[in-house]
């Protein structure tokens, strides 16, 4: 497992992260350091600011989304901790939002495909 260092643990807890998403390999620390940045500069500038009404959430959604255009399909561990990912989110809009975007992009296998839709069932 990759070890994080305090900053970036600081600013995942900022942004509403699991380290998990760090540990796992779907955020970089460049990417993590993309969104803390635009998410300090929203809040010091809201009024100034293109992203002024950016959530923590939104933050999420656009790297979950992001993990699911990036891979043409995808291994049965990595929809394994994906799931894990969606079911320690605190958002279920989001998350459930996640597992819709992930089944229409007709990237699963059946077998994961029933993992998926099982999951999306018990949130």
């Amino acid at each position: 497992m990759m070890s994080i260092n305090a900053q970036s643990l600081k600013q995942l807890h900022m942004l509403v992260y699991n380290k998990i998403w760090m540990e796992y390999g779907f955020l970089s620390k460049e990417q993590l350091d993309e969104q803390y940045n635009k998410h300090m500069e929203a809040k010091s500038f809201p009024e100034n600011d293109v992203y002024g009404n950016i959530h923590t959430e939104h933050l999420r959604h656009e790297s979950f989304l992001r993990i699911v255009k990036e891979r043409q399909f995808f291994t049965d561990e990595e929809v394994s901790r994906i799931i894990e990912l969606v079911e320690v989110d605190d958002d279920i809009l989001m998350a459930k939002n996640v597992f819709v975007y992930l089944i229409e992009e007709n990237k699963l296998n059946l077998k994961q495909l029933k993992k998926i839709k099982k999951a999306l069932g018990e949130l």
